[in-house]
C-alpha cells in the first residue's frame, strides 16, 4: 500500500467514525490486493480496509457480510464504505486465528463448531443485490489450470508431454462433472483455519467462531466448505479424524433434509473435491511467489499435494495422478531446492 492510500484510508475513517485515532497500524494483508488495518481511539476500534478499487470490488462482501449477519452467523459488520475509493469500516473481531489454538484436545469442539456454521451458511441464499455466481465448468477449470500454468511451468519449470496434458485435461473434466453432480449450495469458498477467529461472547463455555474472507463466495458443491476445513493446506489431521468429521457432517446435511448419496459415495464425492482445491491452491500459492512476491506460502504445498497422495491411495481412479505427484513432482521439488525457495533467498 502506498503512502498516499495509507494516508487517505485514515483521514477517511477519522472522518466516517468522528474519531481521532489514537492508533492506526497494518495488521495484515492476505492473498490478494487488500490490506487490513486496525483504527482505535479510546476503547473503540475498527477495522479500515483499504481494497484497491483498480484490483479489488467491495460490493461483494458487503452484500455478503450483511447476509450471514441476518442469517445468524458471526462476521465483520460493515459500519461504512466507499465503493469508488475501495475502502471500508469493519467490527473488529480480534487477531485470534483458529489455527495457532488447534491442537488434539480441542479440534473437535472446534470442528463441531465450525461444520455447524457451514451448515447454517448454507441455508442463507438471498443476498442484496448480489447474486452468488456459479461455481460452473468454467470456473472450476480456470482455477485447476492455475496448477500447470503456475506450479509446474513457472515453479518446478516442468514441461508436459501432449499424453500428460491429454490426461490431466481428463482428470480436470472428471473432477469438474462430480463437482457439478453434487447439490448446489452457498460456499464460502476459503472456509479453513486462518479465516475462522475465536471469539469468546461469553454465551456459552466454548469459544465461538467468527468467518472472515468471504467474498468469494459462490454457490457451488456441497462438500466444498467441508475439505477446505478438515483438509486445510495449513494444518493436518489424521484420516480417522478426517473421515469422522466428514461423516458427521453428511449426517448433519441428512437431518436437514438433503438427498445424499452413501456414505462411501460422499467420501469420494468429498476426495474428488478435495483434489480439485488443492491443484487450485498449489498453483496459487506458486502465483503469490512469482507474481506478487509472497513467498511464505511455498512453504504449504508438501502438504497440499501430500492430501491428493493420500486421496490416490483410497480411490484406484486417482492413482495415476497420486503416483506421479509423489514419484516426480515432488521428488523434483526436493532435488530443485534452490529453485523452490523461490524468492525466499
Amino acid at each position: 500500500m502506498t503512502h498516499h492510500r495509507h494516508m487517505e484510508l485514515l483521514n477517511w475513517l477519522q472522518q466516517k467514525t468522528q474519531l481521532k485515532s489514537e492508533y492506526f497500524e497494518l495488521i495484515s494483508g492476505d492473498a490478494s490486493f487488500r490490506r487490513y488495518f486496525r483504527f482505535k481511539c479510546g476503547e473503540q476500534s475498527f477495522i479500515g480496509v483499504d481494497a484497491p478499487p483498480d484490483k479489488e470490488n467491495c460490493r461483494p462482501f458487503v452484500a455478503i457480510a450483511n447476509a450471514f449477519l441476518s442469517g445468524g452467523l458471526q462476521v465483520p459488520q460493515v459500519y461504512f464504505v466507499d465503493y469508488q475509493k475501495g475502502f471500508m469500516a469493519l467490527s473488529d473481531l480480534g487477531d485470534q486465528q483458529l489455527l495457532p489454538l488447534l491442537n488434539e484436545s480441542n479440534v473437535e469442539g472446534f470442528y463441531g463448531r465450525a461444520l455447524e456454521q457451514i451448515v447454517r451458511l448454507q441455508t442463507i441464499t438471498e443476498f442484496k443485490d448480489y447474486k452468488l455466481p456459479d461455481y460452473n465448468v468454467a470456473l472450476l477449470n480456470q482455477e485447476m489450470q492455475l496448477f500447470p500454468d503456475w506450479f509446474l511451468k513457472q515453479h518446478l519449470n516442468y514441461a508436459l508431454t501432449v499424453k500428460q496434458t491429454a490426461k490431466l485435461s481428463l482428470l480436470f473434466e472428471r473432477l469438474t462433472d462430480i463437482a457439478l453432480k453434487q447439490p448446489q449450495v452457498t460456499v464460502h469458498r476459503d472456509f479453513h483455519s486462518r479465516n475462522l477467529m475465536v471469539v469468546d461472547d461469553k454465551s456459552g463455555s466454548f469459544p465461538q467462531l467468527a468467518m472472515i474472507d468471504f467474498q468469494d463466495a459462490v454457490k457451488g458443491p456441497v462438500t466444498y466448505d467441508l475439505i477446505s476445513l478438515i483438509k486445510d493446506s495449513y494444518i493436518s489431521w489424521p484420516w480417522a479424524l478426517v473421515q469422522q468429521w466428514a461423516l458427521l457432517y453428511h449426517q448433519m446435511l441428512k437431518n436437514e433434509g438433503m438427498a445424499l448419496p452413501s456414505q462411501d459415495e460422499f467420501i469420494f464425492w468429498m476426495d474428488s473435491m478435495a483434489i480439485q482445491r488443492h491443484l487450485k491452491v498449489v498453483g496459487i500459492f506458486s502465483r503469490l511467489n512469482y507474481r506478487d512476491g509472497k513467498a511464505g506460502y511455498l512453504a504449504d504445498i508438501p502438504q497440499t499435494l501430500q492430501y491428493i497422495v493420500e486421496a490416490g491411495e483410497r480411490h484406484p481412479e486417482y492413482k495415476e495422478i497420486a503416483e506421479w505427484i509423489e514419484k516426480e513432482l515432488m521428488q523434483l521439488m526436493v532435488v530443485q531446492g534452490a529453485l523452490i525457495q523461490g524468492k525466499r533467498s
